[in-house]
């Protein structure tokens, strides 16, 4: 069984036994494509605000009039507001974690590739873009989004290809985290996804 992931490349990559010896019964070779802060406390000094009265120069710590606070974005917002690059990735099989760099889920030319999304209502366009390192071929590639209703799935419909659905784990200004999981010969797998803002 193969498991797509758009976060990863779109070439077939291998775990050997060699490089993550913890995984146990998945066979000799398992092949798996892929508020702001608010304002400082105004500090009182009650001599000074007496002099200050006192020259009809105070007029008040603070606007009486109390300003909104902003609107805080949705994670739709949130995901179209940067590009985002992919900074840690984990593979849980068997209940044993392992860094995906290092398992060689990851071409180096593939970890600075970046997505950039487009948001126009809690959905959608996406591009996958080349960074500074290129691959032969390249990974570009571009699609559709869609976040569900309570904004916890991200699904990502690559063009020509099948739908894929990730577990949206933490969204801010500058963090992205996504996971996915699946079933190697009947096996759990998990992928663990972390990106910062390019």
């Amino acid at each position: 069984m193969q498991i797509v992931f758009s976060g990863g490349p779109k070439k077939e990559a291998i775990f050997e036994k060699s490089v993550i010896d913890n995984f146990k019964g998945v066979g000799d070779r398992l092949s798996v494509s892929f508020y702001h802060l608010f304002p400082p406390i105004m500090k009182k000094n009650s001599f000074l605000l007496l002099a200050l009265a006192a020259a009809g120069t105070l007029t008040g710590c603070g606007d009486d009039k109390k300003s909104e606070a902003p609107k805080p974005k949705t994670k739709a917002e949130l995901l179209a507001a940067h590009d985002w690059i992919l900074s840690e990735a984990t593979v849980t099989v068997g209940g044993q974690t392992g860094d995906a760099f290092d398992a060689g889920l990851y071409e180096e030319c593939d970890r600075d590739d970046y997505y950039r999304f487009t948001n126009t209502n809690n959905g959608g366009t996406y591009t996958l873009n080349d960074n500074t390192n290129v691959c032969s071929p390249p990974n570009a590639e571009t699609g559709a989004w869609s976040l569900n209703a309570d904004q916890s799935k991200l699904t990502l419909t690559p063009q020509g290809d099948d739908a894929e659905e990730l577990t949206v784990t933490e969204l801010t200004d500058s963090s992205l985290k996504l996971s996915a999981t699946g079933d190697i010969f009947g096996n759990a797998v998990t992928f663990k996804l972390s990106y910062k803002v390019k």
